[in-house]
Parts: structure tokens; sequence; C-alpha cells
């Protein structure tokens, strides 16, 4: 029964996929105009997921500095965990951006057609350093668990010497100098993160046409919505998995 359930969900999971991929080979060739949006609605359920999916990483993160910065040592198992849903969603919360672009092809224009004054520049260049941070944090957490992956002969060991970009250190002094610079990374991550979801919330502050959000609260909602969104998906995870 198990495994008729499992082979179920599976087939359930490629159907999805398949949809999925439809839709957005539709929207890729057909443009925004298969979306129905207009000046009225100009933001469809992309930017809804893209909200949602930025709040779970910002959280995520913040989560993190509870074990790496401020030493919650009972918060410890879950500490690569939440960094690495971070990073997750981070990317899926990016994709949906990318779906809501006119031309996605011109992503790469914003490094180039500078605005400083823009609240949207500012937050993409949160969302550089968010990356460097998040990517950075992750690879000296798993370096040493990388060095014993490479050790093998397979496909995998491979993978895993090409991650250790050539280290090779697997001493106790090397591992604390690695939470060390965690530690240093998670308290400039911080600000960061809250510049990441407090940003999002920006975006909405500044919107006069919209009265509901027009207003300095709505990065604090963000950010406090970020936090109890993070603790939720580190315990469902934690729960099921």
């Amino acid at each position: 029964m198990k495994r008729v359930i499992t082979i179920a969900g599976w087939l359930i999971l490629l159907v999805a996929t398949g949809v999925g991929l439809a839709a957005v080979l539709i929207r890729t060739i057909q443009g925004l105009g298969v979306t129905n949006l207009n000046y009225i609605v100009p933001w469809g359920l992309w930017v809804a997921f893209y909200i949602y999916f930025i709040g779970l990483s910002a959280g995520s993160f913040l989560l993190s500095t509870m074990i790496y910065v401020f030493n919650f040592k009972k918060l410890e198992p879950i500490g690569r965990l939440a960094l690495f849903s971070a990073l997750i969603a981070l990317i899926a919360g990016l994709n949906f951006v990318l779906l809501d672009l006119g031309h996605m092809e011109r992503f790469w224009t914003v490094f180039v057609n500078r605005n400083m004054w823009s609240v949207l520049e500012i937050e993409i260049h949160f969302y550089v350093l968010y990356i460097i941070v998040l990517l950075t944090e992750l690879w000296l957490l798993m370096r040493r668990d990388l060095i014993r992956c490479a050790e093998g002969s397979d496909w995998k060991a491979k993978l895993c010497g090409l991650l250790t970009f050539g280290s090779s250190d697997l001493s106790e002094q090397s591992a604390a100098r690695d939470l060390r610079i965690v530690r240093i990374l998670g308290v400039l991550g911080i600000p960061i993160a809250l510049g990441v979801h407090g940003g999002t919330g920006a975006i909405f502050a500044v919107v006069k046409a919209r009265p509901m959000w027009y207003g300095p609260l709505f990065p604090i909602i963000f950010i406090i919505s970020a936090l109890v969104s993070g603790a939720a998906l580190l315990t469902f995870l934690l729960a099921f998995f």
C-alpha cells in the first residue's frame, strides 16, 4: 500500500510539473498578454508568490542567526536546514519575479541602467549581497562534509570534489575558523535580510495609489511576517521530513 501511495505521489508531481512547464512555455512565447493583467490590476499571483517565498527565505535566515550569531545551542540541529531553506525559497521567489517581467531576457539590464533613488534598485543590491552571504555560509558549514564525500570514486565524489574548491583541511582548527567566519557573516546578514524583506514591504509602502499599503508600517509588518513564516516552514520540515 505504501508503495502505491509513493508511486501515485510521484505521478501527481510529474503531471503537475508538466502542466507548470507548459504554462511557463505559453507565458514565455505569448508574453504577459495571456495573464489578463492591466493598469488596474498590474500585479498578479506571481507577485503574491514572490512575497511569500522571500518572506520564508528571510525568516529562515534570521532564525539561523539565533544559532550561529546568538549561540542558541538547542536550535543547532536546524542550522544548516534553515540556511538551505532560505536559499531555496529565495531562488523560488526570484523565479516568480522573472515570470512577472514583460521581457524575461532583459533582466540583466537592471545592473546596467542604474537609478539609486529607486526602491527596486536598492532591493536588488540587497538580493545580491544576500545570495553571497547565504552561499558562503552554507559552503563553510558543509566544507568538511564535502571533503569527506570527495574521497570516493563515483560521480557524487567528483561533484563534491569540485565543490570543495581545493580545500582539504579537516582539522578542528579549520572547523572553528569556519564557524567564526559564519558568525561574522551572520552578523552582516541580519541587516541584509531585514533589507531584503523590509525592502519588499517598502515597495508596497510607497504605492500612494493604494491607501491600505501607503504607510511606514508595511516594512515592519513584512519583517515580522517573515519571522513567523520562516519558523512555520522549519517546523513543517522537521515534523514531516
